[in-house]
C-alpha cells in the first residue's frame, strides 16, 4: 500500500509538468527564448557532434552539465531543444517530489493531501518556477539538485547514515556541474554536513582515502568551469555597494529596478512571480515552526542571497533555488489557513480563489516568453524562406538582442552583433534587423544605439518588412 502510494505521488509530480510541456509544444512553443537558452542548445549540438570539443569549449561561459544531459536525453530520438525541455520538466518533477519529501520530514503530523494541494498551488503554479521549467534553461534542474542536497543533508544529520552524506555531496557536485549558482551552497551545506559528522564523533578510516579522490575529481570536472566562473562579469563587479543600488549600468545596458538589491533578494517571500501568499502564511502561524529547521534554512538562505545582493544586476532566475525553502517555512501557516476556512465552510471558495490568482499570475508571466518565442520563430522563418532583394548568397545581417536566435535557428546570413564593438562602415546591400522602440532606453549611449545612430546618419535604409512588436527589417542602400 505504501509503495503504491509513493508510486502515485511520483507519477503525479512527473506528469504535471510533462502534460503542460506537451500542450505548449502543440502550440509551436519550443522552449528557446533569450540568449542563454540558445547558448545551451548550441552547446548541446556541439557536444552531440564532438563531445570532447564541446566539453572543453572555452567560448561557452556556463557549466556543461545541462547541455550534456540534453544530449543524453536526445538519444531517445528527440530533437535537442525538446530533449533539453524534457530535462527541465523532469527537474521540475524532481523539485516537486523533493519538496514534498522535505515537508513530510519536517512536518510529519500534517496532512498529505494538504501538502499536495500546497505544492500544486505554490510551487508548480509559481509563475517564475513554471515558466523556467518549460524553457531550455538549467535553473530548475539545478534547483532540484540543490534541494536534494539539502534534504539528504538533513537526513544525514538526523539518522547518521553515510549513504545520505555521499548522495548529498554527489547531488551538490551535480548541481555545480549544471549551474554556477550551486557553488554558493557549498559553504552552508559543507558546515551542515560537518556538523552531522561531528555527531558521529569520528570518521571511518576509509574516508581518508575517499577525500583526496573526491578533490581530484572536483578539479578534473570543474577546472574549465571554475576558470570561466572567476572571469565572469558578475563576479568581477561584485560589491557591497550594489546592495543599496536599484540602477545598474553594465554590459547588459542601463537597467533601473523598482527596489534596491537588498530588498529584491527577499522577493521569494512576497513577489507575485513566486507567491505573495507565502508572507501571509508565515505571519498566520510562525509559532509552529521548528526552531532547528528555521535556523538551518535561514542560514542557507542568507549565505546565498548575501552574494546575490552584491551583483550588479537583478534577475529573478537567481532566486529560484531558495524559493522552495520559503515554501517549507510557510507550510504550517497554510495548514492553519485550511483549518480556518474549513471551520467557516469557505474552504472551496478560498481554494478556487487562490487557484485563479496563481493561474492569472502564471499566464501573465509566461505570455511574454510565449510571444517572444513566437516572434523569433516568425522572423527566422521569414529570413530562412525568403531571399531579400538581389541577395542570392549569404550576406551580412546587422542586429542586436535577437541575433543569437537568428544564428541558432540557422538564418543564412553572417550575423553581426551591434553590441560587440563600434562599427563605422556598414556594407551596402546588407540587412539590418532592429527595434529602436524597444532598445532606445536600456542601451542609451552604448554600442547598440550608437551603431544604430551612426548607421542612420551615414546610410540610406529601405524598409522591407515590419514584424510583430516593432521589429523592422531594413536593407542598407
Amino acid at each position: 500500500m505504501l509503495l503504491g502510494e509513493s508510486y502515485r505521488i511520483v507519477t503525479l509530480w512527473v506528469a504535471l509538468p510533462l502534460i503542460c510541456l506537451l500542450c505548449l509544444r502543440w502550440t509551436g512553443f519550443d522552449g528557446m527564448v533569450g540568449q542563454d537558452s540558445y547558448a545551451y542548445v548550441d552547446q548541446a549540438y556541439l557536444m552531440q557532434s564532438d563531445l570532447i570539443a564541446g566539453w572543453y569549449n572555452s567560448s561557452f561561459r556556463w557549466p556543461v552539465g545541462y547541455p550534456f544531459l540534453g544530449v543524453i536525453m536526445s538519444l531517445l530520438g528527440w530533437t535537442i531543444p525538446l530533449a533539453m525541455q524534457m530535462v527541465s520538466c523532469l527537474g521540475m518533477g524532481g523539485l516537486l517530489l523533493v519538496t514534498y519529501k522535505l515537508l513530510g520530514k519536517i512536518y510529519p503530523n500534517e496532512s498529505t493531501g494538504n501538502s499536495i494541494s500546497y505544492l500544486i498551488l505554490f510551487l508548480f503554479l509559481a509563475p517564475f518556477i513554471f515558466r523556467n521549467a518549460m524553457l531550455t534553461m538549467s535553473d530548475i534542474p539545478a534547483a532540484f539538485l540543490i534541494l536534494s542536497s539539502i534534504y539528504l543533508g538533513m537526513q544525514f544529520y538526523n539518522r547518521g547514515k553515510y549513504r545520505f552524506l555521499i548522495l548529498g555531496v554527489l547531488s551538490l557536485i551535480l548541481a555545480c556541474w549544471v549551474r554556477y549558482a550551486a557553488f554558493l551552497f557549498t559553504l552552508p551545506l559543507g558546515v551542515f554536513y560537518f556538523a552531522g559528522l561531528r555527531r558521529k564523533h569520528h570518521l571511518p578510516l576509509w574516508w581518508f582515502g575517499i577525500i583526496p579522490l573526491f578533490l581530484v575529481m572536483l578539479y578534473i570536472i570543474f577546472f574549465n568551469q571554475i576558470q570561466n566562473l572567476y572571469s565572469h562579469n558578475a563576479i568581477q563587479h561584485w560589491s557591497i555597494a550594489n546592495f543599496f543600488k536599484h540602477t545598474h549600468i553594465t554590459q547588459q545596458g542601463n537597467n533601473s529596478y523598482w527596489l534596491p538589491n537588498v530588498i529584491y533578494v527577499w522577493y521569494p517571500f512576497f513577489h507575485y512571480g513566486f507567491s505573495w501568499f507565502c508572507l501571509i502564511f508565515l505571519v498566520i502561524n510562525h509559532r509552529r515552526l521548528n526552531v532547528f529547521y528555521v535556523v538551518v534554512i535561514g542560514l542557507i538562505y542568507l549565505c546565498y542571497v548575501f552574494f546575490i545582493a552584491g551583483l550588479d544586476a537583478q534577475n529573478t532566475r537567481y532566486l529560484l533555488p531558495v524559493y522552495p525553502l520559503v515554501l517549507v517555512l510557510a507550510y504550517p501557516g497554510y495548514n492553519t489557513f485550511m483549518i480556518w476556512m474549513k471551520q467557516r465552510k469557505m474552504l472551496l471558495p478560498a481554494m478556487v480563489f487562490i487557484f485563479l490568482v496563481q493561474m492569472v499570475f502564471t499566464v501573465f508571466s509566461f505570455r511574454t516568453l510565449f510571444y517572444r518565442n513566437a516572434l523569433e520563430r516568425e522572423i527566422t522563418g521569414y529570413l530562412n524562406d525568403n531571399w531579400v532583394g538581389d541577395i542570392a548568397q549569404p550576406a551580412y545581417l546587422y542586429s542586436f538582442d535577437i541575433d543569437i536566435a537568428l544564428q541558432s535557428r540557422g538564418v543564412p546570413y553572417q550575423i553581426i552583433n551591434l553590441w560587440e564593438k563600434p562599427i563605422s562602415i556598414f556594407q551596402k546591400g546588407s540587412l539590418v534587423l532592429f527595434n529602436e522602440q524597444k532598445l532606445a532606453v536600456q542601451w542609451r549611449d552604448q554600442n547598440p544605439m550608437l551603431n544604430w545612430r551612426r548607421l542612420q546618419a551615414n546610410n540610406g535604409l529601405e524598409k522591407i518588412v515590419e514584424f510583430t512588436g516593432h521589429w523592422i527589417l531594413y536593407k542598407i542602400d
